[in-house]
């Protein structure tokens, strides 16, 4: 594949994702709203307003690290628009013309520039000898759908995804080893962003203990991993602690359980599927026919997840000839079982779905190329159409998605 055709691609992706930020409407992605009133407050009040579990208030637990960034824009703005809004109603008013809105979500898009970069050479370093796989590879993560949605709207993932890319590209270009006080900054950076980026500091040290090596040695990299967390991040956890009582900073749900059964927990699974590769809107309302998730996306999940087991179980020698495989796995499934155990926990402990796939999309690089790697156990030839084909799948969703939105306006 010319690298032209590369270059055309990324500017095609940019151009998309301007589409979405320019043309969907206000508050037209999950929770958009309640994140961007949290750094509203923020920017008017200097301190985040308190948590309570009724709308707009129940972002407000979250770490205050994209908002700090997204209260100076606002202020910005304001400096320069000096427009007040009497209240949350008149805020939520689709009529209602709020320019900050525009400019938080470019915020989001440039993040998302340095995002498609470090993806790039993720995939480049997974596979370096074989450029017009990482390159179809690379195509599908530049149009992928929730994932192109998740970051042109006002939420903190963000710079979370940015920041787990980061944090990736670094562990598995060695930085664990060779700069572990850089690596326990950027994991505060992560923690101080998104609750979920906590599951990069076992994985961290899970990867430290497995190395070989004397104890000496891995208890002084897992200090200086450390160190900078205990600094940084602690002092923010003590604060919210004893302000909230809260140990994990996780939402409190004051609601009845709800019986558990086989179809709620298919539910979430499911959810977690088709919100993982293809979904809008402000519930994820705007989504597929049930009938493509199953023909266009579950083919090629279940063959991608079959050549893993076959390689993880039937391959010899894998952990030690592909390091970078075993990372890969391991952080996916810290992350997914994650997801899956809060989704299943607010499932059945409250009354709101949490089950969103793109709460794994920190690692999205690692799962797509897992996928591209698993596709190669299993098929001998056409890994790269098969990609090249599913990225071409996603822009028309795409581009359909952005008509959808046009249609509200």
């Amino acid at each position: 594949m010319k690298i032209k055709i590369v270059y055309l691609a990324i500017v095609t992706s940019i151009i998309l994702r301007m589409g979405f930020v320019i043309l969907r409407p206000n508050w037209q992605a999950p929770d958009e709203f309640p994140h961007f009133y949290y750094a509203y407050f923020l920017s008017k009040q200097g301190t985040q307003p308190e948590y309570h579990e009724e709308f707009p208030y129940y972002e407000s637990y979250q770490p205050p690290l994209y908002y700090m960034f997204t209260a100076v824009i606002i202020k910005t703005i304001h400096f320069f628009n000096a427009q007040r809004y009497d209240n949350i109603n008149s805020m939520m008013d689709k009529n209602t013309k709020i320019p900050e809105v525009f400019f938080v979500r470019l915020f989001s898009l440039l993040l998302s520039i340095g995002i498609i970069l470090l993806g790039w050479k993720i995939f480049v370093r997974c596979f370096p000898e074989e450029p017009n796989l990482y390159n179809g590879l690379f195509m599908l993560f530049l149009f992928h759908p929730t994932f192109i949605s998740n970051t042109t709207s006002i939420t903190n993932d963000a710079l979370a995804n940015l920041i787990g890319v980061i944090i990736l590209l670094g562990i598995i270009n060695c930085l664990i080893t060779s700069k572990p006080l850089l690596l326990g900054f950027l994991l505060s950076l992560g923690m101080l962003t998104k609750t979920n980026l906590l599951l990069f500091m076992p994985f961290a040290l899970i990867i430290v203990i497995l190395m070989k090596g004397d104890i000496i040695k891995k208890v002084k990299i897992c200090f200086q991993i450390c160190l900078p967390i205990v600094i940084i991040y602690g002092g923010f956890w003590l604060f919210e602690y004893y302000k909230e009582g809260n140990f994990f900073l996780f939402p409190p749900l004051s609601v009845q359980s709800e019986q558990i059964t086989l179809f709620r927990i298919y539910q979430v699974f499911r959810n977690f599927f088709w919100s993982f590769w293809a979904a809008f809107g402000r519930t994820y309302e705007i989504r597929l026919p049930a009938v493509l998730y199953v023909i266009v996306f579950l083919p090629v999940t279940l063959l991608a997840i079959i050549g893993l087991i076959k390689a993880i179980f039937f391959k010899s020698r894998f952990w030690q000839t592909n390091r970078i495989w075993g990372k890969f796995i391991l952080i996916t499934l810290l992350f997914f079982c994650a997801s899956i155990y809060f989704s299943l926990h607010y499932s059945f402990f409250g009354t709101v779905n949490t089950s969103w796939g793109k709460n794994i999309f920190p690692v999205l690089p690692a799962i797509l190329a897992l996928l591209a790697y698993g596709l190669k156990q299993v098929l001998n030839k056409g890994v790269k159409e098969i990609l090249l084909t599913l990225a071409g799948v996603c822009f028309v969703i795409d581009l359909w998605a952005l008509t959808k939105f046009i249609g509200m306006n």
